[in-house]
């Protein structure tokens, strides 16, 4: 039988999975959805100390730039859930949380929209990776009977990211005595960058790769792909005509 791991959240844990593994995962989804809600949250100031965008402008350049946002992160998260399987979960957690923080960095340095919109995409690009990484974390680490407690776990975990990030990094403008508006933006910016990365070192206490995963990395990432999709082929490696006439083995 596998071997079972208790921990003091009493979660059943996948074999060969540790506490400080199971930790480190509520660590990186806080630090992941606080990201996800500053970014947000904070993008009015931007546009108002950084830009100078007009009031009256100010509604559809935000919904403009999350919908550019969303579209990147649905383009992106598929393939990084494929590469997770082939190099490990962690290292395209890092990946994530390093471009999340480079994002965040660089945001409140954009001189223009334009460069706005692409310092976010260089966030949404991270947050894909990040959105992978908590569902296929989740389902790695859990056994099946405590599957529903672990994923109320981790949203308190996002919940409170998300508190952190409207109650602390939010303020710090406030809080930046003798800075220009535009200079405690940055700060701000600055801070939640430092965030992300230090949860990209939280990663190192993620566990390795699974046995199934060490069995993928000798395999195509178009083979892990067509198995996530049709399922993995008894007899070998599957044959999906994924274009009309052109079959991929």
């Amino acid at each position: 039988a596998d071997t079972l791991h208790r921990m003091g959240l009493s979660l059943y844990l996948s074999e060969g999975v540790t506490p400080l593994n199971t930790v480190g995962f509520y660590v990186c989804t806080f630090m992941t959805i606080l990201a996800y809600t500053f970014i947000n949250a904070g993008q009015p100031t931007i546009l108002r100390d950084i830009i100078h965008v007009p009031d009256e402008q100010k509604g559809q350049l935000s919904g403009d730039l999350n919908f550019y946002s969303e579209i990147v992160i649905i383009s992106f998260v598929t393939g990084w859930g494929v590469l997770s399987d082939k190099v490990g979960r962690r290292v395209v957690y890092a990946l994530g949380f390093l471009l999340m923080a480079c994002g965040l960095f660089l945001y409140p340095f954009a001189v223009s929209y334009e460069m706005l919109i692409g310092f976010r995409l260089v966030f949404a690009v991270g947050a894909a990776a990040a959105a992978a990484m908590m569902t296929a974390l989740l389902s790695d680490y859990i056994r099946h009977s405590d599957k529903g407690k672990a994923a109320g776990y981790m949203g308190v975990a996002a919940g409170l990211g998300a508190v952190t990030a409207a109650t602390v990094l939010l303020k710090i403008p406030r809080w930046a005595h003798g800075q220009s508006p535009a200079g405690g933006s940055r700060l701000m910016y600055e801070c939640a960058g430092g965030l992300q990365l230090l949860a990209l070192l939280t990663c190192a206490t993620l566990a390795p790769r699974s046995k199934s995963q060490e069995e993928n990395a000798h395999l195509p990432l178009h083979i892990i792909l067509q198995q996530g999709i049709m399922g993995p082929c008894p007899a070998g490696p599957c044959v999906v005509p994924l274009v009309p006439g052109v079959e991929l083995l």
